[in-house]
């Protein structure tokens, strides 16, 4: 009988990112991967942290009959717009799904940042969106429409502190988890399976032994 393992969609978009980088960010990228993979606690850089005030923000101005208000009118505007779209939705909400691939039996586990109506909602504050599709192939579009019974799409809400920008996903116009999940599982050389194994053995809460 194989441990069944715990996989997050962070721990899928850390490989992904090891395998789709530029060649001069292989290293670094494969460092970022192998800490994921070991479950090491590393400190959060600045694009992290800018991500985790917005989404704060967003969420608080959503709970409010105030608009948001800071010395940067455009960011408000950003803030508040999203606060709208959001407002009345169940932030931070656990999604779980057990998933057998290959024989291996997983246990997918993740937080959504807002479930409202017929949505997921994921909030990104970010420097580098220019155009639609770019979560095509997160880790997060795939496994979060699986693990949930009910929402029609995924919508990225994502802002740069000066413009919004919308990006969404239909369940059947992406691949199920099992595919993103198969493949990260083929992938793995037996060092880092060995790793995985250990590390990363779940519990019924979602987390990890």
């Amino acid at each position: 009988m194989f441990p069944r393992l715990l996989v997050t969609p962070s721990l899928i978009n850390s490989w992904l990112w090891y395998m789709n980088c530029w060649e001069e960010s292989e290293e670094s990228a494969k460092a970022d991967f192998l800490s994921s993979l070991r479950r090491e606690k590393t400190e959060p850089n600045e694009a992290m942290l800018a991500g985790t005030k917005f989404e704060l923000d967003v969420m608080h101005a959503s709970f409010s009959t105030i608009p948001f208000e800071s010395d940067d009118d455009l960011y408000d505007t950003c803030v508040n717009e999203f606060a709208e779209i959001v407002r009345g939705g169940a932030w931070q909400v656990k999604a779980m799904k057990e998933i057998e691939v290959e024989g291996q039996p997983f246990l997918a586990y993740g937080r959504v940042d807002v479930l409202k109506g017929p949505n997921i909602y994921d909030i990104k504050f970010t420097k580098g969106y220019k155009d639609g599709g770019k979560y095509w192939h997160s880790a997060q579009t795939s496994m979060y429409l699986d693990m949930i019974e009910g929402p029609l799409r995924i919508v990225y809400l994502c802002a740069d502190g000066r413009n919004t920008y919308r990006d969404e996903y239909r369940r059947e116009d992406v691949p199920g988890m099992g595919v993103v999940i198969g493949e990260f599982w083929n992938w793995l050389p037996p060092d880092m399976r060995e790793i995985y194994t250990e590390m990363w053995r779940a519990r019924d809460d979602g987390e990890s032994k």
